[in-house]
Order: C-alpha cells, then structure tokens, then sequence
C-alpha cells in the first residue's frame, strides 16, 4: 500500500502517543490522553472528558428525512499497561507490582521511568542476576515480580524522599519503523486502535452522516473490568457500539486458529459477545469498498471494551474490529500500518452502510 499525506500524519500520531505515558488508571493528567484530546478537537467540534478520563468527541448527524438518529458510539481504549510502586529494598532498589497484564519475562533489563507523586520523572534499569551468580536449578526459570528491583543509583535513604508507594512506572521505549510498514513499540494495543478513531474522524469530517456518531477513547481497559468504556456507553445510551482494539498477530508460537496475520486487514469479531447484524453490516462495508479484513471467532467474553459496552444501560449492539498486533504487552509491540488504515476506512465504510438504517439494532 503507498502512504499518501494523511496516512504518513497518522503514523507520525501513533508514534507521538506510543512515546508518551498513559498508565492505566491515571488517563486523566496523562500526556497521551492531552495529545490525544488536542487531535480530536481537529476533526470534531464537540470533545470532552469525563471523570473516569474517557476523551469522548461527537459528530452530529442529518437524517435527510429529518427522521430519528441512530447513535454509534466507536471506542479504542487508550490506557496502557504499566508498574507501580510497592517500596523500596534494603539496597535502594525500588520494588515494584504489575499494573495490567505486563509479562514478566519481559522485564528484566529494561530501562524505566518512575512518575513521581510530586511531579517529578526519575530514570532507572530493572536489573538482572549475572548467569555466573545464578543456582543451576534457576538458571532456565523466569524471574519473578517480588525478586525484581528498579536501580535509579539513588541510595535507600535518597529514594525514599523521592518515590512514594503507589507512584507508577513505564518502560522507557520509543517505537522504531520497520521493514515493509511495520511499526514496533510500546502501548501499540491500543494506541493503534486510537489512531484508527482519529483516521476515521479526519476520513468523516465533511461527510453528510444520517447517524450520530461518538468516538471515545476510554481508559482503565487494562486494569480490569469495568473500564471507562462502561461509563461511556451508560451515558451516551447508543444504539450500536463497536470497540476498536488489538487482536494476536500471527506468531511461530501462537496456534493459527487463535491468530490473525499483519497486513491481511483488521479482524471482524462474531460471538455471543458481538451482534449478529452489526458482524454482517461490518462484513458488508468490507466487501463493498474492497477493505480487506480477517475473522475472529470470540466463544466468550471478547475481553474488550465491546464486554462493558454490551450491558452498560440498555444494552448496546455490539461489533468488534480488532488490528493484528504481535508481541502484545512487551515493549515491542509490532503491527503493520496497513492494518491501521484499513481499520480505520472500515469504521467509515460501516458509518456509510447504515445511513438510512431506522432499525432498533435488537
């Protein structure tokens, strides 16, 4: 696919948000969220955030027959994984807890910021036993959490006067490009979903929409249910309401059935979770404006914001578009921006099958 300007700017906006801190839980004085606030403002007149620190923009739409709208409501979530304070060791070491699914095997010897309480930005390095010094018997076993410590060449009394228990930790990582439009970096689920709601807003700006749409990028996805999308969907009451996050890219040790492939388009989910006629209009968008897209088959519980969306209020007719992304929750999060972009031409496709659309969505 060649990038065009507005492609090249998108991807300029997710490398921007992947460098930035947005921990989970603590969306509303993050640089991510401001960043990501700022950019929606640009397509969309009306943005606010709430108090859980969803970031929600509306577009209002003009049914030709001055009928009744249907609202839709597109949510990315925008929190990221990340550490947080549990105190400090006997040799200065700041000890530290997982804040969301971060995999521990992952850690060690990475480069970290501690975000003060007091509004300070320390620098340190989760460190790492020298082989020479391990038990045989460990040698060949992951580290754990309890036995990792962050060295900010602090000594114990100086740290404890800067870093306080509770305060929150990210990994230090700019993305990096890749080969053949691939990007790698942290927090690419869900940065690259939020990226997908900005390319789709820019995409709808001038377009004459019969439905009332809503963009939310919603926080406290990663540390557990109930996130901010719950919130979200319980005020904005929509009829339809289609989450927008990161799915298994194909990798040697993930199963194919459990995985979808970076560049072969986003995957659209089908399931208990997910309404049939919302899975059957996404596939017809597709189809129709020649996107190329994968399907998901979700048993359960998506684990997405679709989840919370699904039984805020009344209920919403859920659907999920999820972008391949491999190596998710590391610091090396890889996705094709491909994918990105034709997740986004979805949304849009799927905004435009429906104008006209009068149905209750049951």
């Amino acid at each position: 696919m060649i990038m065009n300007n507005n492609n090249s700017d998108a991807k300029e906006f997710l490398k921007k948000l992947s460098s930035l801190r947005c921990v989970s839980g603590y969306e509303l004085d993050s640089p991510a969220a401001a960043a990501i606030r700022e950019e929606f403002s640009k397509y969309c007149g009306d943005v606010k955030t709430d108090r859980l620190g969803n970031i929600i923009a509306r577009k209002d739409g003009s049914p030709k027959d001055g009928g009744r709208k249907i609202k839709i409501l597109f949510a990315a979530h925008m929190d990221e994984i990340g550490l947080m304070v549990t105190g400090v060791n006997k040799q200065g070491l700041v000890t530290f807890t997982t804040l969301g699914g971060f995999d521990a095997r992952t850690l060690p010897c990475r480069e970290v910021i501690i975000k003060t309480r007091l509004g300070a930005e320390i620098y340190g390095v989760i460190g790492a036993v020298p082989p020479h010094m391990i038990d045989k018997d460990k040698k060949d076993k992951a580290s754990k959490i309890e036995d990792m410590g962050v060295d900010t060449g602090y000594t114990k009394d100086e740290i404890e006067k800067l870093v306080t228990v509770g305060d929150t930790i990210i990994v230090k990582r700019e993305p990096v490009e890749l080969q053949n439009n691939c990007l790698a970096g942290k927090s690419l689920d869900n940065f690259a979903g939020v990226t997908a709601l900005r390319e789709a807003m820019r995409s709808l700006a001038d377009y004459r929409h019969d439905a009332e749409l809503y963009f939310a990028a919603t926080s406290r996805e990663e540390s557990g249910r109930t996130g901010g999308a719950f919130t979200a969907a319980y005020s904005i009451e929509p009829d339809i309401a289609v989450a927008v996050d990161a799915g298994y890219a194909r990798a040697p040790e993930i199963a194919e059935q459990d995985s979808f492939e970076m560049g072969k388009g986003p995957a659209i989910a089908i399931g208990p979770n997910i309404n049939g006629k919302v899975f059957e209009t996404l596939k017809t968008a597709a189809a129709n404006n020649d996107i190329p897209y994968q399907i998901e088959v979700c048993p359960m519980d998506s684990g997405t914001d679709a989840s919370d969306m699904q039984i805020a209020g009344n209920g919403a007719a859920t659907g999920l578009i999820s972008i391949p992304v491999r190596n998710m929750h590391t610091a090396v999060e890889t996705i094709k921006f491909d994918d990105v972009v034709s997740a986004a031409r979805l949304i849009k496709a799927f905004v435009t099958e429906l104008n006209g659309s009068r149905s209750d969505w049951r």
